[in-house]
C-alpha cells in the first residue's frame, strides 16, 4: 500500500476489524465525507486511512456502502463471520462491476454509475 495518508502501522494491509477483513488499492477521493458520516454515526476509527473507511462503511451499511465511494480503487472484503468475500472494483471511477463470491458460488453484475 501507498502510506500517505497514515503512516503508522494502524494502517497496514490486510487490515482486520471485528470479523471483517480488507486489502485495497486505490483510492476512495470522498473518504473524510463518509468517514464524517459514520463518525456521527457513532463509528470509532483507530487509523486515518480510506482503507478503514471503507471497511466500517461495509461494516455500517453491507454492499449498500458500495455506491457512497467515488474513486478509482478495486478492494475485496472478507467476512469471517459469513465466510464469503465481496470483491469490488472501479475502472476510471466510471464503471462499476460487483463480483460477489461465496462458498461453491460466484455471480457477477456490471453496473454504470450515474
Amino acid at each position: 500500500r501507498l502510506s500517505i495518508l497514515d503512516l503508522s502501522d494502524r494502517g497496514n494491509q490486510p487490515m482486520t476489524r471485528n470479523h471483517l477483513t480488507i486489502v485495497l488499492n486505490g483510492e476512495i477521493y470522498n473518504f473524510a465525507d463518509i468517514r464524517s458520516i459514520l463518525e456521527q454515526d457513532g463509528i470509532e476509527f483507530s487509523s486515518r486511512t480510506d482503507t478503514e473507511v471503507v471497511l466500517r462503511a461495509y461494516q455500517r451499511w453491507g454492499s449498500a456502502a458500495l455506491h457512497k465511494f467515488n474513486g478509482m480503487f478495486a478492494f475485496v472484503v472478507w467476512d469471517d463471520k459469513k465466510k464469503y468475500s465481496l470483491q469490488l472494483g472501479i475502472e476510471s471511477g466510471l464503471n462499476l462491476s460487483i463480483i460477489i463470491k461465496m462458498t461453491g458460488f460466484s455471480y457477477s453484475v456490471p453496473k454504470s454509475r450515474p
